[in-house]
């Protein structure tokens, strides 16, 4: 069994234990883990995680929220087991169909959505998927409408954010125009619509929505409501190796902060390697665990060149 066998199996697990309390939170989380993982027609066939995703879109005990996102989840794998054929047979079953009803009354926009990016020309064509050029989702591609806020600037606000909620994912264009607009109008009533901080603020909203796809997720299926996003810092909006990545530039710079318990002692034992003179202040600290050797943090007096070592 490869490990991503075993992973799908344990969300399967988590979701179905989840499932006599009606853990939204739980099964939110597993199927935002599961949204991250390319799925193949043998995958699903093998864990049966389709059968129990397709469930989730119709039990009614759950919150909308986790429903939307089940359906949206369902409609990614469609996508993705089109796009890349698998060789075993009866793999197909795997993945729920929906309703007769359901197909008619909730998943008009999902299916357009396929079809564009299934058209003729993308079968017939050899170019596999991971090369093929991604379709942006747009207000007008999507042919929706909405009540203009009469300021042209807004307007154009409100589709940019859609564009990158938009961005792989088949979820309803109404849901989304209706986050776009909500997190659009946050924004506005914050900060003005005629301030420069306000595109500011969109553009930061925007561009994080695309390059962090949790962070995306979690929006679409409520889990961040509109206003919260929209009164997030920078800070709030980075992915997690973005977070770790500023974590340690800031412990990097914690080892050479001089503050005034620091007692530096001025030695001519070392010698600085870029102005060659050896008059030197140091001092050292504890920067790792306690039977390791501690960290002495060297400043160059003369070129205030600064260097540390163990």
């Amino acid at each position: 069994m490869s490990r991503i066998e075993e992973d799908v199996l344990s969300l399967k697990q988590a979701i179905v234990k989840s499932l006599p309390d009606s853990k939204s939170s739980a099964i939110s989380d597993a199927l935002l883990r599961l949204n991250r993982i390319s799925v193949t027609k043998d995958l699903l066939r093998k864990t049966k995680i389709g059968v129990v995703v397709g469930d989730l879109r119709k039990n009614e005990k759950l919150s909308s929220e986790v429903r939307q996102a089940a359906k949206s989840l369902v409609g990614k794998w469609k996508k993705e087991i089109e796009e890349k054929p698998s060789t075993a047979t009866g793999a197909a079953e795997s993945l729920p169909s929906p309703s007769a009803a359901e197909t008619k009354k909730k998943l008009p926009a999902i299916n357009t959505a396929v079809v564009k990016e299934s058209s003729p020309a993308a079968a017939a064509s050899p170019v596999s998927s991971a090369s093929s050029t991604p379709t942006v989702r747009t207000i007008a591609g999507d042919k929706l409408k909405f009540s203009s806020s009469g300021d042209t600037l807004r307007d154009k606000c409100i589709g940019m954010l859609y564009t990158s909620l938009a961005k792989d994912t088949d979820t309803d264009g109404k849901r989304l125009l209706s986050i776009a607009m909500n997190i659009e109008a946050s924004v506005s009533r914050e900060l003005g619509s005629q301030s420069p901080k306000y595109t500011s603020k969109i553009s930061s909203l925007s561009f994080n929505l695309k390059k962090n796809a949790d962070l995306r997720w979690r929006v679409i299926t409520g889990a961040v409501g509109a206003t919260d996003f929209a009164n997030m810092s920078k800070e709030d909006m980075m992915t997690a190796s973005r977070k770790a990545e500023v974590e340690e530039a800031h412990k990097e710079s914690l080892h050479w902060a001089v503050t005034a318990t620091d007692t530096q002692a001025e030695t001519d034992m070392f010698k600085c390697g870029r102005c060659g003179q050896r008059k030197t202040k140091y001092f050292q600290k504890q920067t790792r665990s306690a039977d390791e050797p501690m960290t002495t943090f060297v400043t160059c007096v003369n070129c205030d060149n600064r260097w540390k070592f163990c």
